[in-house]
Order: C-alpha cells, then structure tokens, then sequence
C-alpha cells in the first residue's frame, strides 16, 4: 500500500477487495469509518482500510 492518508471509494473498494456497491452498503450502514465530503463523495482513511484487509475488524453483514 501506498502512503496515501485518505482513499477514494473505488480506491478503498479495490485495497478491501469488495465492489464499489458493498462499500457504499457499508458506508451507509455505518460500519467502515468515514468521512462525507458532500453529496456521495466519500473518503477512506488509509489505517482503517489496513485494518479491515488485515482481517481484525471484519464488518458483519446482517445476510450472512
């Protein structure tokens, strides 16, 4: 990964390995940490993604 401090949504989406769709889900959902820049415009910290990919704090979804 690189040093980037913020991601996009597709940026996010590509280093978790999810669509662009299940991120958004989540976002809504309040369950992936984030912050709104207007509108649909979203960004991803950087820490909070490794921590996902890092597989320590999984987000449950309800369907499973």
């Amino acid at each position: 990964m690189s040093d980037t401090i913020a991601l996009s949504t597709a940026e996010a989406a590509a280093e978790l390995r999810i669509s662009v769709h299940t991120l958004l889900r989540w976002t809504a959902a309040g369950k992936i940490p984030h912050v709104c820049l207007g509108g649909r415009k979203f960004l991803y910290s950087r820490k909070a993604i490794e921590v996902l990919v890092s597989g320590s704090n999984q987000p449950k979804d309800e369907k499973q």
